[in-house]
């Protein structure tokens, strides 16, 4: 199902006025989003990870200094 059928058929189901369609969309979508878990997902990151954890550590950065 695409989200524009499940809008359609679900969120917009029954209404006829665009009026109602824009705030019911608006509604729908402002609560959808505080509600959504989103993910980022970069694969520079995603190896700059390994290759730190390869290392065996962080090196200089991590060291325990007293100032």
């Amino acid at each position: 199902m695409t989200i524009d059928q499940y809008l359609n058929d679900t969120v917009l189901a029954g209404l006829s006025n665009d009026l109602d369609k824009r705030r019911q969309y608006s509604d729908w979508f402002n609560n959808a989003r505080l509600l959504a878990k989103v993910v980022y997902y970069d694969k520079n990151i995603e190896n700059s990870i390994k290759n730190s954890s390869a290392g065996g550590g962080c090196g200089n950065s991590c060291s325990t200094q007293k100032q």
